[in-house]
């Protein structure tokens, strides 16, 4: 039986948590949190930096460790499943010209499977105390493409005198590239005690890789960023 992408990426996280609960119980002197995040991201394919496509609603789910070096300096890694993509892009970016999937062809929307590792060092205010801390953060994500989906809608008008929607899904994983780069700044909020941390952060995230594997002339090779929201919990 095969096991679904999603369900094995979870399984992953789950070993994670396990593992860093572990260590962060044999060494409770040390300043390390270790917890779960969630949360949702707004992801857009852009060309030369602007967006080009229309913005489409994405998942975020994973892990993280947090190291803190001074009350108001940190520095977290994440491990999140997370989607990127956007909706109705030029499916030129991915298809040859004289491909028969452009025949009929409205509007395309495109899903990237990822698993994501941000690296960020968080700074708070050195004079502020208390359990609510506001902080900001800058840092770096790796992205690596699980499973690419092209999802293409198409309007057949020559079978009838009214026209026909119909839609089909084409794996597109082999006409990107595998990875991608990204900037990333946030600024958020912990709120902590002295059992349980929680975190809401507003990111952003600046790509800096062009995905496409071919570089074609009669097309823009995109990039991809995103602004999201993630919640942690940690302990």
């Amino acid at each position: 039986m095969k096991i679904p992408m999603l369900h094995k990426t979870l399984v992953i996280f789950y070993i994670v948590f396990l593992v860093g609960g572990n260590l962060n119980a044999q060494s409770k002197d040390m300043p390390l949190t270790y917890g779960v995040r969630a949360g949702m991201a707004n992801p857009v394919l852009t060309w030369d930096y602007q967006p080009s496509t229309l913005n489409r609603f994405s998942p975020i789910i994973g892990g993280f460790v947090q190291y803190q070096f001074l009350p108001w300096i940190s520095a977290s890694f994440d491990i999140l499943y997370t989607q990127y993509g956007g909706n109705s892009y030029n499916p030129l970016s991915l298809y040859p010209q004289t491909s028969p999937l452009l025949t009929n062809l409205q509007f395309s929307n495109l899903k990237i499977n990822t698993l994501e590792t941000p690296i960020q060092a968080k700074f708070g205010i050195p004079s502020l105390d208390g359990p609510i801390k506001p902080y900001a953060s800058l840092g770096c994500s790796f992205a690596f493409f699980l499973k690419a989906k092209s999802y293409n809608y198409y309007l057949n008008t020559l079978t009838t005198s009214n026209p026909i929607w119909y839609s089909a899904t084409d794996n597109v994983t082999s006409s990107l590239k595998a990875y991608d780069f990204s900037g990333i700044s946030a600024v958020g909020i912990d709120f902590a005690n002295e059992n349980i941390n929680f975190s809401v952060e507003l990111f952003y995230r600046l790509g800096l890789t062009q995905i496409n594997a071919n570089k074609k002339n009669y097309a823009p090779e995109y990039r991809i960023s995103t602004i999201g929201l993630k919640f942690g919990v940690g302990i």
